[in-house]
């Protein structure tokens, strides 16, 4: 039985709170049963509802946060490996070389010698592949297309809230329709979309930026404070949401963690992003239309 719209919802803030008390607390010796509890479900009903969410199984989560926060901290400091391991979580430091070189395919010393971005799009492809016979990571197929560069009116915004794009993204929206209203220049919209030119480092990264913008008819200089920029070209994989804005979060760790490692596609460092269908519409919440854009080799 298909679940119905509200209980999708309530499953989606459940497993939100989830991820912000991981985040939180990477150090701490989670298991499924802690984390059920931080739910306020069953662990067999949690375990199948995280996995529907996100893509990923509550222990692939946990393991990959605490993964990407240690190799952020063997970048970008000079602290004991010892001292990062039991930051995320591991009693020694041979545990944690033995994890960190199954997750990067490099031991912890050789990584901070040749140090990635943890902030560009193409290290999503670090870390463990899903098997590809899970129906979950299988059933939401994206459309594999060549887009054009086209030029992007918008206004940029910063952070999260209660672990939620949702509301920053809101307000850029109605600012941007203001000044596009009080410049001549509202009745030339032909879509509104969202670009992301920093990898998130959680739902609790106060720094991630979220450009809010319109494509016209027509190219045209604007004023301040809204900027143009070039987006598009190239591969993308592009998959069809249906439902709130809230959880869109969500439906991209489901492409980046599940679908796409599934399917053996590779992320390329471009900023991906969201193109809303129903921008504007009456549509019920759990009706709305997003096309999301994955960048991929």
């Amino acid at each position: 039985m298909t679940p119905s719209f509200q209980t999708r919802k309530d499953h989606h803030r459940r497993v939100q709170r989830v991820m912000i008390q991981i985040d939180r607390h990477l150090a701490r010796p989670w298991d499924l049963r802690g984390l059920a509890q931080v739910a306020c479900l069953s662990p067999h009903h949690f375990l199948r509802v995280f996995q529907q969410c996100t893509g990923e199984s509550p222990r692939q989560h946990l393991f990959r946060r605490r993964m990407e926060h240690a190799a952020r901290r063997l970048c970008a400091s000079t602290n004991r490996i010892t001292d990062i391991a039991l930051d995320v979580g591991y009693d020694s430091p041979t545990a944690f070389s033995k994890a960190f070189r199954r997750w990067s395919g490099t031991p912890p010393r050789r990584f901070r010698r040749n140090p990635i971005s943890m902030d560009g799009y193409a290290s999503f492809r670090l870390g463990p592949t899903p098997l590809r016979a899970h129906g979950q990571q299988l059933a939401w197929r994206p459309r594999l297309m060549v887009l054009p560069v086209q030029r992007l009116i918008y206004l940029e915004k910063h952070g999260f809230r209660d672990g939620s794009l949702y509301q920053v993204g809101q307000a850029a929206a109605q600012a941007l329709r203001g000044h596009l209203a009080v410049q001549g220049r509202l009745g030339r919209v032909q879509a509104w979309l969202s670009t992301f030119p920093r990898r998130p480092r959680g739902i609790t990264d106060e720094r991630v930026a979220i450009q809010l913008g319109v494509v016209l008819d027509t190219p045209t200089a604007v004023s301040a404070p809204l900027r143009t920029r070039s987006f598009g070209g190239g591969r993308w994989a592009v998959f069809c949401y249906r439902g709130p804005y809230h959880y869109l979060f969500q439906a991209w760790n489901r492409a980046y963690f599940g679908v796409l490692p599934a399917l053996g596609l590779i992320p390329r460092d471009a900023d991906p992003f969201e193109l809303y269908l129903d921008a504007g519409s009456a549509r019920p919440e759990e009706a709305l239309r997003t096309l999301i854009h994955v960048p991929i080799c």
